[in-house]
């Protein structure tokens, strides 16, 4: 299975613990998180073949890794436990997972405002903030407010 990615790059975490832990617990999970990492969706475009959020991704063809259906079924039983992942919906063509801790991979995800000119990055994290939260702190009027005060404290 192969979906219609742009080039991009995703951010790796050498010095993670966590990525540690995985390689030495169960080194074929890290394989498929960094399948996961590399499918995530990370931007809200609408032209993709497959409905997806960002910081989604389609999985289910084992053999894209190198593993059979149990170790694959092992693997995302272990990325669920140990919080990297969270299983969102089933599809007609596999299984959409979100990636939901980015100690490891970091896919950098970002919103495009067809308002705005600029670009917003977004934060994966395990709290459900909603994107009008993340939206609001970004705006100008807080952006210059807390610039004001920056300059206030200096003086």
């Amino acid at each position: 299975m192969t979906l219609n990615q742009t080039n991009g790059f995703i951010k790796f975490n050498r010095n993670s613990s966590k990525y540690f832990e995985l390689i030495a617990d169960r080194p074929t999970a890290f394989l498929l998180l960094s399948l996961i990492a590399n499918r995530a969706r990370r931007t809200n475009e609408k032209d993709l073949m497959v409905e997806l959020e960002i910081g989604e991704a389609l999985i289910g063809d084992f053999c894209s890794y190198g593993a059979t259906e149990s170790i694959y079924r092992t693997d995302k039983e272990y990325l669920l436990k140990h919080g990297f992942i969270l299983t969102t919906r089933a599809d007609r063509r596999g299984t959409i997972v979100r990636l939901v801790d980015s100690d490891i991979f970091n896919i950098n995800p970002t919103i495009f405002s067809e308002e705005l000119t600029t670009n917003k990055r977004i934060n994966i994290t395990r709290e459900n903030d909603t994107l009008d939260n993340i939206t609001e702190e970004l705006s100008p009027e807080n952006l210059l407010t807390q610039e004001k005060s920056n300059t206030e404290e200096k003086i």
